[in-house]
C-alpha cells in the first residue's frame, strides 16, 4: 500500500472518530488501535524500507516473531541534522515541533542528539522559541494524552496477558 493511499486511509478513519464528537482522550482511541498503528508502521516500514533507510529485522518475544524496522546510519544523520537545522532556524516548522514534542515526551531526544552539551543546547534554543507557542501547547498536551492512552491499554493488555 502506498504512503499516501496508507495515510489516507488512516486520515478516514480519524475524521470520522472526529467527527463522532466524543471527547478527546476517546477520539484518539483510534490513534492508539495496535490494528492502525501496525498497518502504519508496516506501511511506513516498507517505503523506508524501499528508500534503503532501514533495516528489516524480525525479533521473538515471549508471545510472537515481530518485524522492526531499525534505521540505518544515514537516516539517523538526516533527521539529526534536519532537526538541528530547524532548531537553529529563525521559524521551526510545525513538523518540526511535532517531532520534538514526542521525542520529549518520551524522553528520547538524548538518542537523537548524543552529545549532552550539544543536546541541552538545542534543547534550550527549541524551548526559547516556543515556549508560549499556542501549537507547541496544543501538540505538547496531545502528545502527553496519547502517552497516558497508550500506557493505559498496554497496562490493561499487560493485566489481560497475566
Amino acid at each position: 500500500m502506498a504512503k499516501n493511499s496508507l495515510l489516507s486511509v488512516f486520515k478516514s478513519e480519524l475524521s470520522d472518530e472526529i467527527n463522532q464528537g466524543r471527547e478527546l482522550k476517546d477520539r484518539l482511541s483510534v490513534i492508539t488501535s495496535w490494528d492502525i498503528a501496525n498497518q502504519l508502521y508496516d506501511g511506513l516500514g516498507s517505503e523506508l524500507l524501499a528508500a534503503d533507510l532501514v533495516t528489516k529485522v524480525s525479533f521473538k518475544n515471549n508471545l510472537d516473531t515481530h518485524v522492526i524496522y531499525v534505521p540505518k546510519a544515514k537516516a539517523r544523520n538526516q533527521v539529526r541534522e534536519e532537526l538541528r537545522e530547524q532548531i537553529n532556524s529563525s521559524k521551526i516548522s510545525r513538523n518540526a515541533i511535532s517531532l520534538v514534542v514526542i521525542l520529549e515526551q518520551l524522553d528520547a531526544l538524548k538518542w537523537v542528539f548524543t552529545d549532552q552539551d550539544e543536546s541541552s543546547e538545542l534543547t534550550s534554543a527549541f524551548h526559547q522559541q516556543v515556549d508560549g507557542d499556542a501549537f507547541y501547547a496544543k501538540e505538547k498536551a496531545l502528545a502527553k494524552l496519547a502517552q497516558d492512552i497508550i500506557t493505559r491499554k498496554k497496562f490493561w493488555f499487560d493485566s489481560w496477558l497475566s
